[in-house]
């Protein structure tokens, strides 16, 4: 019986796909132990996986419904409590697009009531490189300008729109950008000012900053003739 057991095996053995499925299978047998061992691993990082994203979507869940609540304060001119519905956002659930979303529109409350510098901060807040963000983080760099400019502070309001020119997701917002610097810039660097105006006259989506950047062009030129 061993004989014919051990025959019928030979005979498998010089058939390479059947020779590799015993070796498997006798490898298996032998470690066992570390297979068994190996696949429970695998089930608890699975079942991790699977806690962590249901703990995430019900973060998203909560962050959504708290962010929903700030907003319908902020319609209703209750400030304070969309402050306040705004804040816990971004503390409580800074992993989430809600918590970008949040961090601009406080930056946006506090810039309506003239405080800048927390309007500033806020807004920094909201300045991600995050996918989910979409174009609110280079809404946030535009924001840091103005308060920049409200601020008096000319140059740190140019270094903010700049930076929102490395944006691509604001891309729509570029021509604007460019004609806004050309006017911050045109008291104290003219050849920048018309560079920018010709950049944007060049640009075929300039629609109506076309007109403009022309005109402060024509007036850059007028002064130089004159």
């Amino acid at each position: 019986m061993n004989i014919k057991h051990n025959k019928h095996k030979k005979e498998l053995r010089e058939d390479p796909v059947m020779d590799w499925i015993i070796n498997a299978k006798d490898n298996i047998v032998k470690y066992r132990t570390a297979v068994t061992g190996f696949a429970i691993g695998i089930l608890i990082l699975f079942g991790a996986a699977l806690t962590f994203k249901q703990i995430n979507a019900k973060n998203q869940k909560n962050a959504l419904n708290l962010f929903g609540e700030a907003m319908i304060a902020y319609q209703d001119r209750n400030y304070d409590k969309a402050i306040d519905k705004f804040s816990a956002t971004v503390n409580s659930y800074s992993s989430t697009p809600q918590a970008v979303f949040g961090a601009y529109m406080l930056g946006s409350i506090y810039s309506e009531q003239n405080k800048y510098q927390e309007a500033i901060d806020w807004f920094k807040k909201a300045v991600t490189s995050k996918k989910t963000a979409e174009f609110v983080s280079g809404q946030a760099l535009e924001g840091i300008s103005a308060c920049y400019e409200n601020l008096g502070q000319t140059d740190e309001a140019i270094k903010y729109l700049q930076e929102a020119l490395g944006d691509k997701r604001i891309k729509h917002r570029h021509v604007a950008i460019k004609w806004k610097i050309a006017l911050l810039s045109s008291k104290k660097d003219a050849e920048r000012t018309k560079q920018l105006c010709k950049e944007i006259m060049a640009d075929t989506n300039a629609g109506e900053y076309y007109q403009k950047a022309e005109n402060l062009l024509a007036a850059f030129q007028f002064k130089t003739a004159g």
